[in-house]
């Protein structure tokens, strides 16, 4: 039941509702210091409790329920505006998503409400404000970037359309994106990369790394060593499954030194992703003084050791569903565009790895060739015609 409370002279409603984690409080004004008007006013707060409850009635909407709230001193149902619908969305959506998930969420839908107008109600959202945002950015920021947004969009009309505060979710067209194969970094430039000396050992070892792991940059900082396995979480996992990755000893005393590393920067009050970004900068850096462009819209220049990793994995085993368990992938249609890429550029680009995959190849086809039985084919044809004289005797 909701509370009549007093605070600072002023009469105010409370009710409190269980989120699944604890207790949350919704004070609604009063807005007097007469006790006698207090209580009407709190028995019609009372008989809306449950919608308030419910989510039925929203915050933006107590003006219109409660008419002391508005200068009017009417009772009319204000419409809900994007940039409120947008609050409401932030303030539930973030509690089931990573940190960074929102922030890149947040941009989307601000840059909705800079290429529309913002006091538009929600209500009223159509097909002609996503043709409206297309036009504000086309030729401004990338198509994939734009895709991006657009997503995000998607997912919170979907969310005020489950709610109630949309008829229904416009049909997003998206942008006709050019399909680009992932970008990786050959042979030869990585080892130009590590023959540099403006890149510590430090971090050459740490490129090594994800060079050899396919590791994402979190994953690697923010997992948990055991042994020679290196523990992924599933809430840092791409996937959402806890991935497992086997480590050399090499490879394992890369990330403990990575972790002494992260443990000291934070120590001395600094955030995490400052100290990502360090990692990031550094192979940013590195790049750009031997002249090469790994960046990608979606990723950072790191990420290309992935895609490299993938790369030169394909290339050896020649098996994609091999790479998939490697890289985490739930699905192996993610993996196949590492199959895309032309033999003879990979053969050019990753002569060591192609020699791997000819000697692979090599013992693939002897181990074919090679009987189970240790007994003579003359022998086994012999005992054959011998067993078929004996059946027909029969």
């Amino acid at each position: 039941m909701a509370t009549l409370i007093k605070h600072r002279n002023q009469y105010l409603s409370k009710i409190q509702k269980w989120n699944g984690i604890k207790q949350v409080a919704t004070h609604i004004p009063l807005r007097t210091n007469k006790k006698n008007v207090a209580v009407v006013r709190h028995h019609k707060v009372e008989s809306a409790e449950k919608n308030i409850k419910e989510g039925i009635i929203q915050k933006h909407q107590f003006k219109g329920y409660f008419e002391w709230l508005n200068d009017e001193g009417t009772s009319e149902i204000t419409l809900l505006n994007i940039k409120e619908a947008i609050e409401q969305f932030i303030d539930s959506h973030s509690v089931n998503i990573s940190v960074e998930s929102a922030k890149r969420i947040i941009i989307s839908l601000n840059r909705l409400t800079d290429a529309i107008k913002g006091n538009t109600p929600i209500a009223h959202f159509n097909l002609e404000h996503i043709e409206d945002f297309k036009k504000a950015y086309k030729g401004k920021h990338a198509v994939a970037g734009i895709n991006l947004n657009l997503r995000n969009i998607k997912t919170f009309l979907r969310w005020c359309n489950d709610r109630d505060m949309l008829k229904s979710v416009p049909k997003i067209k998206m942008l006709r994106e050019p399909k680009r194969l992932p970008k990786y970094v050959s042979e030869d430039n990585m080892n130009r990369i590590l023959s540099l000396d403006s890149v510590n050992d430090f971090m050459k070892r740490a490129f090594i790394l994800y060079l050899t792991t396919g590791c994402r940059l979190s994953e690697v900082i923010e997992g948990k060593l055991d042994g020679l396995i290196l523990i992924v979480p599933a809430s840092l996992s791409k996937s959402r499954i806890e991935r497992q990755v086997s480590l050399t000893s090499e490879q394992a005393q890369v990330i403990k030194e990575i972790h002494i590393a992260r443990d000291t920067h934070l120590l001395k009050g600094y955030e995490l992703v400052t100290f990502k970004n360090k990692f990031t900068k550094s192979f940013r850096d590195a790049c750009d003084e031997i002249s090469i462009d790994v960046k990608e819209a979606k990723h950072s220049y790191l990420h290309c050791l992935r895609h490299t990793y993938a790369v030169t994995q394909w290339i050896i085993s020649n098996d994609i569903y091999e790479v998939k368990n490697k890289l985490g992938h739930t699905s192996v249609k993610t993996t196949e565009r590492y199959a895309q890429f032309n033999l003879d550029r990979l053969a050019q680009d990753f002569p060591s790895a192609y020699a791997i995959r000819l000697e692979v190849e090599k013992v693939r086809k002897n181990a074919i060739n090679t009987p189970l039985i240790n007994t003579p084919f003359n022998q086994i044809k012999e005992s054959s015609s011998n067993d078929s004289n004996i059946i027909a005797d029969c």
